[in-house]
């Protein structure tokens, strides 16, 4: 039972130490990952040599690196800190910030933080 059970993501949130600072991030079930499609896979025409249009369906990564921010339950820094970095004032903490306000603060990470959180939600 326990190799079976080795196919499934256990939804407990995890406590991830990026640079000595605690995230804490739920992991990605496929559920997740099927409920985010429509988002990141994106339709396009192209034109072959001969000028024939055809439909192709790309992944957009950007777009899937903003789907995986939604996993993140709290971050290591204060109300304080978040609203520097927006620039506004806030009424909430993390918690209860909104999907935009969030990716609005993740997406000003540096580039190397980001990709280490983006690392630890995949994993």
């Amino acid at each position: 039972m326990t190799e079976e059970l080795n196919d499934f993501v256990i939804e407990t949130v995890k406590e991830v130490k990026i640079d000595d600072k605690v995230w804490k991030i739920k992991p990605v079930t496929a559920g997740d990952e099927n409920s985010w499609l429509s988002e990141y896979i994106e339709r396009k025409i192209i034109k072959d040599e001969e000028g024939n249009e055809r439909e192709v369906y790309e992944q957009n990564p950007s777009k899937l690196n903003e789907c995986q921010l939604r996993n993140i339950v709290d971050v290591p820094y204060s109300k304080e800190t978040i609203e520097k970095v927006l620039g506004r004032n806030l009424t909430v903490g993390w918690i209860k910030l909104s999907v935009s306000e969030r990716k609005e603060f993740l997406l000003k990470l540096k580039p190397g933080i980001f990709n280490k959180v983006i690392k630890a939600i995949k994993n």
